[in-house]
């Protein structure tokens, strides 16, 4: 199954381990000096304006710090020399540290030789960002976006679930990274677990709005995605996380496109300490 989602974005988020950052160059030196401004309002969020063809879009670059490492007060992460208003702290980030591979990042354009080898976040890192990202937004008038729920789909189909298993269950045995983790664990459980949870009814009504590639167009989904996740009994105080893989059912008999759920049987009682997350999309 392939989402017809966007493959590029146009911001990007740079998690700072503050232990590692010297006092020279200075950060906002550093972005001013590639053109990037410091948004107004939101404390950590460089703007650039790029002009693509004939269209002016904005860029934006987020520099964040693990909550864990950022400091007293609420927002900005405390950096020594670079002050407290060029970085904003983001709980859930502490994985990014732990959960990581170095990547040679290239330019899109194919006449730019520049490339970098940088350390980017692995999919455990992900899974436990995203699930704090959705647990703050949801509640929040406005501020929920049904594509982080997407986000989670997409991100349980790539990954293979024994190596998504493998990482959770490093990042939770963590000195830093472990208490986000199972955090992030518990807030799966709560919004993702039933049909009806926040996070499920996210992922269905993203998507609502895409088409299947490999579908006839017009013809919309032509069946429904289910996401099974297994947790143990101590569920989100436990390193012990297995993920059942992501698989696409029959097709849909509903004419009329709701969003349709079907309840999983009770589990057996010897089983009773687990729990399962299931969620079926939208049918067009």
């Amino acid at each position: 199954m392939n989402l017809p989602v966007a493959e590029q974005t146009t911001d990007a988020d740079l998690a700072l381990h503050p232990e590692m950052l010297a006092d020279a160059p200075l950060l906002a030196d550093a972005m001013t000096s590639r053109n990037f401004v410091p948004h107004k309002d939101q404390i950590g969020r460089w703007i650039i304006k790029k002009k693509i063809g004939d269209k002016e879009i904005e860029v934006m670059a987020d520099l964040l710090v693990p909550e864990a490492l950022g400091g007293a007060g609420s927002r900005g992460a405390r950096l020594g020399v670079h002050g407290k208003r060029v970085a904003r702290k983001a709980k859930g980030l502490e994985a990014a540290l732990v959960d990581k591979s170095v990547m040679k990042v290239e330019a899109l354009d194919g006449i730019d030789p520049r490339s970098f080898e940088v350390s980017i976040a692995g999919p455990g890192a992900l899974l436990v960002a995203k699930m704090h990202k959705i647990g703050e937004r949801i509640g929040q008038d406005g501020r929920v976006k049904d594509k982080d729920g997407l986000d989670v789909l997409r991100l349980l189909r790539a990954i293979p679930a024994d190596v998504m298993s493998a990482r959770l269950k490093m990042l939770a045995g963590d000195k830093l990274a472990g208490p986000v983790t199972k955090e992030a664990i518990d807030i799966f459980e709560r919004h993702f677990r039933k049909p009806e949870g926040e996070g499920a009814q996210m992922a269905a009504r993203a998507l609502s709005h895409v088409e299947l590639m490999d579908t006839t167009p017009g013809q919309g989904i032509p069946g429904s995605v289910h996401l099974s996740v297994r947790f143990s009994a101590s569920g989100a105080t436990s390193s012990d996380v297995s993920i059942v893989e992501p698989r696409v059912r029959g097709p849909s008999s509903r004419p009329d496109g709701a969003v349709r759920f079907r309840k999983k049987p009770e589990l057996p009682q010897k089983e009773s300490d687990a729990c399962r997350a299931s969620h079926h999309s939208k049918t067009l």
